[in-house]
């Protein structure tokens, strides 16, 4: 089997007043089989499993001046077919994500939700090999994500002194 990939990628970063920021970025693909003869079924234009045409995201986040940080993320991903075939396929999806946090001394605490509005989504996409075509599955995602994290710098923050 052969195949051709094409796509390209793109970031912004956009500075606003008063501690904002903005981003987003898109990523685009577009991969193809040229060959794939399997026994006497013929994918030559079929898409490659596994591998979206299109994937991104938007984000904003605002840093304070006294040290803490709030920013939302919206991320999206395009559907993507899970077999050489294209018979089967796993539709996109987007998810909001939630974080902020602080610099405290040496440490870094912040907290996280990812998967907000608790999207049952396919993380995977893999077909099940216990299924026959005709009720081919997926693995479905977890629901929303919840965590603390703290992280101690090894080192004292830029523009700190001593």
């Amino acid at each position: 089997a052969s195949a051709r990939s094409v796509g390209g990628e793109a970031e912004l970063n956009y500075l606003l007043d008063d501690g904002w920021a903005l981003q987003a970025g898109l990523a685009l693909n577009r991969m193809r089989f040229r060959e794939f003869v399997d026994g006497s079924n013929d994918y030559r234009g079929n898409r490659n499993p596994f591998a979206p045409d299109a994937g991104g995201y938007l984000s904003a986040r605002y840093e304070a001046a006294k040290g803490w940080w709030a920013r939302a993320m919206l991320t999206g991903m395009g559907r993507i077919y899970l077999d050489a075939a294209n018979r089967y396929r796993r539709s996109g999806y987007a998810l909001l994500n939630l974080s902020g946090g602080t610099r405290w001394g040496r440490a870094d605490i912040s907290v996280y939700v990812n998967n907000v509005a608790d999207r049952q989504y396919d993380a995977i996409g893999y077909v099940y090999p216990t299924c026959h075509a005709a009720c081919a599955t997926c693995c479905p995602a977890s629901s929303s994500v919840y965590a603390l994290r703290m992280r101690k710098s090894s080192s004292r923050p830029i523009g700190v002194a001593s």
